[in-house]
């Protein structure tokens, strides 16, 4: 995961996610029909991202005490609006937006209310969507 300025955020493989100095190990337990990637850092801290329709048009996501969901914008499109749910009676709040470049890369732009996420959740949400949405063979984030 690079920044604006190319500078490396976090890097990625199929076992293990690094950010700063945490360490995510990643689990792929989805199947050809479910997506299900979970996370624990090296903290202990547990991140969850899993398909709750028939498609992988809208994910859920829990990292931590914080709750997500990641849904494409329109049909046939893997751009995804990813959103927080808030405590109670809160509205979702749109905190990102994803949209796959033809070379392979997958852009992120935060929005205003995004600013504050935490670099793992951003890192572990963007992970899981380019397992989803990017083609197999090149994925940069």
């Amino acid at each position: 995961m690079l920044d604006e300025a190319d500078g490396v955020i976090a890097r990625a493989n199929d076992e293990v996610l690094t950010v700063a100095e945490d360490h995510l190990l990643l689990e792929n337990l989805g199947s050809q029909m479910c997506f299900r990637l979970r996370g624990t850092s090296s903290q202990g801290t547990f991140f969850n991202l899993q398909q709750t329709t028939f498609s992988v048009s809208r994910l859920s996501a829990t990292c931590g005490p914080h709750r997500y969901i990641l849904e494409r914008t329109r049909p046939f499109k893997r751009e995804r609006c990813v959103k927080v749910l808030g405590a109670g009676e809160d509205a979702p709040v749109t905190i990102a937006r994803t949209s796959p470049e033809l070379g392979g890369d997958l852009v992120i732009t935060r929005t205003p209310a995004g600013e504050a996420l935490p670099l793992a959740d951003l890192a572990f949400l963007t992970w899981g969507i380019s397992l989803v949405d990017l083609p197999r063979q090149t994925r940069r984030i």
